[in-house]
């Protein structure tokens, strides 16, 4: 049999729990003293009377203000419980709502939005068919009921972020949202960490924009979570660093009615140990949205990073190459030791009088050792990126 919302019971026992802090209802009808009325906040501890000839079953009223929803389940570990709910000051016929089973239990469970304030009548009934047994007559039928506050379903442009999965939708003429704009459809998610977030939308019809929010705003001014975008035709890809835990909006916005597609993934960027490169060495790496960014110290535009080391003699030139046929935008940066801490002394982006590996896209970096020891060499992609890339150092003459 299923197993009940609560803890066990020692014999036969019914309990009601309302847990809904909802207003006291006005305009109830005239109740029976003996009809047992539910209580908001209480529990009530019954049970339902067993026969082989008639179905077990047992009234309550349940008082709920105007607008107020509420969700009813019945569960039990010995009979099939069905519940229906009537309207106001009716006795019988047709229930507003009715159930036996649900999901894959016996179990079962109504929604009920209270149409006008009074008092509901609940009916838990267990069937008959169940005890056709004369020796079940007698007995007492344990049930479990749970009445609660049901939580409304957010509006459809209202939806959650599922990390890692192909979520499709689209944009429908005269559509609007909160903000009465329309053509916008929000993602909700929660980051328990800092983390970065990866989003892209393919779109059909659309030229789709990313942005990325708090879910909860303190004053006036929208609490933007800054990141690239960047576009192909109508597909867009947003790459955003989350520095606090909290709650999170990703909106995505069309400029007309159309399908899409978004995907967005969660990582959480970590450092890895530096590797060694020499003088006549060529070395690869694959850039992953989970490499770390350079600090702050190191300049105001920060970029994912893998950290080499490069060993010289005194007077020695190296010229370092990197190089990607990927999407990756090779950036190289030389950092070393100053008296105001660890500094960019040299860097490059794009080769364009004599094109690294062919491409003026790659890098090249020449370097000289005025003293023997190592130099840190942070290879990253000029924008957020994952991609291939290879690096290779040789000496030069002098």
């Amino acid at each position: 049999m299923s197993q009940p919302f609560g803890s066990k019971s020692v014999g036969a026992w019914l309990l009601l729990l309302i847990s809904a802090a909802l207003p006291v209802a006005t305009g109830a009808q005239s109740i029976p003293p003996s009809q047992p009325r539910l209580d908001i906040g209480v529990v009530r501890r019954e049970t339902l009377p067993v026969s082989g000839e008639a179905d077990a079953q047992k009234d309550f009223l349940l008082s709920l203000p105007q607008g107020a929803t509420v969700r009813i389940d019945v569960a039990s570990e010995s009979i099939d419980p069905e519940v229906q709910v009537f309207a106001p000051g009716v006795l019988s016929g047709k229930p507003i709502a009715a159930n036996d089973d649900f999901g894959s239990s016996l179990n079962a469970r109504v929604r009920v939005t209270a149409e006008t304030a009074g008092d509901y009548r609940v009916k838990v009934i267990g069937r008959s068919d169940l005890f056709a047994d004369e020796s079940a007559a007698g007995l007492q039928a344990g049930v479990e009921i749970l009445v609660a506050r049901d939580v409304p379903a957010p509006p459809p442009w209202i939806r959650p972020l599922i990390p890692g999965t192909r979520q499709t939708a689209s944009f429908a003429a005269g559509e609007t949202n909160l903000g009465g704009s329309g053509l916008e459809h929000i993602y909700t998610f929660d980051s328990p960490t800092a983390q970065r977030l990866v989003a892209t939308v393919d779109g059909s019809g659309i030229t789709p924009r990313l942005s990325l929010r708090r879910a909860v705003q303190n004053g006036s001014d929208i609490d933007i979570v800054r990141g690239e975008m960047t576009r192909d035709g109508s597909n867009v890809k947003l790459v955003a660093n989350i520095a606090e835990p909290g709650s999170y909006q990703l909106l995505v916005s069309g400029g007309a009615p159309g399908e899409y597609a978004l995907t967005g993934a969660l990582y959480a960027p970590k450092p890895r140990p530096p590797e060694t490169i020499v003088p006549g060495q060529e070395r690869s790496g694959t850039f992953s949205f989970s490499d770390p960014e350079t600090a702050p110290a190191l300049g105001e535009t920060r970029h994912m990073y893998q950290e080499w080391v490069l060993t010289g003699r005194p007077g020695q030139r190296v010229r370092l190459e990197m190089c990607s046929d990927d999407e990756v935008d090779p950036l190289l940066q030389v950092v070393a030791p100053t008296l105001i801490g660890d500094k960019v002394i040299s860097s490059n982006d794009d080769t364009d009088d004599e094109p690294a590996c062919g491409n003026e896209q790659n890098s090249r970096l020449d370097v000289l050792f005025t003293e023997a020891g190592s130099l840190r060499i942070l290879a990253s992609p000029l924008r957020r990126t994952e991609g291939a890339y290879t690096l290779t150092a040789r000496e030069l003459s002098r």
